[in-house]
């Protein structure tokens, strides 16, 4: 009777020593860092999602005010020969014109490369959801696509079209351009779930 109480004891001992042992502590202390791991994960996504949410209604009116922009400077390039006589005195050589027609065609096509430098970067994820570069895109083009409009129409002579060219194109494809460089030094890399976000709100809207 009393041979069996001590195997009886001794195999409880041992149960508790290999519940006990290094293993079965690192397993379970894993099992928590995953866990909380993965809360982690889930918290961040969550996040992710709701500044989505509140900059997906700003990602439309973005990519029309971008396209907007493009198209007119693309316009002024074409039919830029109004605005080059803008810019000359009533009595000028032709060595003046194409002085003229060169700088304002320079500044046409720095427009339009970082125009479609600024799109490369959207249409990728890169900036379509960060509300700050979104926002100052949007002021940027939409007082560019104004401006022009006017600089094409009344025929504004080209020393206006510099400041246009500063504060609307360079302005905006500096902070893209700055965004980018962050995003590839960090090695985050926007996730495909962002650029196919970006598409489908742009489906959406039309």
């Amino acid at each position: 009777m009393l041979d069996t109480t001590f195997a009886h004891e001794e195999r409880s001992s041992s149960g508790i020593e290999e519940h006990s042992s290094p293993s079965g502590l690192c397993s379970g202390v894993q099992i928590i860092i995953r866990m909380h791991f993965e809360s982690s994960v889930t918290r961040l996504n969550c996040v992710v999602i709701c500044i989505m949410e509140q900059v997906s209604g700003l990602v439309p009116s973005r990519f029309l005010l971008l396209t907007s922009h493009l198209l007119v400077s693309l316009t002024i390039y074409l039919s830029r020969d109004e605005n080059v006589l803008a810019c000359l005195p009533l009595h000028y050589q032709d060595q003046d014109y194409a002085r003229m027609d060169l700088l304002l065609s320079i500044g046409l096509l720095f427009s339009l490369v970082l125009l479609l430098f600024e799109m490369a970067g959207f249409l990728a994820g890169i900036s379509t959801f960060v509300p700050s570069v979104t926002i100052v895109s949007i002021i940027g083009h939409a007082a560019a696509s104004i401006a022009l409009s006017f600089f094409a129409l009344d025929v504004w002579e080209c020393g206006l079209f510099w400041v246009i060219f500063v504060f609307c194109s360079v302005l905006p494809a500096s902070a893209e351009f700055v965004l980018m460089i962050g995003t590839l030094r960090l090695n985050n890399t926007p996730p495909l779930r962002l650029t196919m976000r970006s598409a489908l709100v742009l489906s959406n809207a039309f």
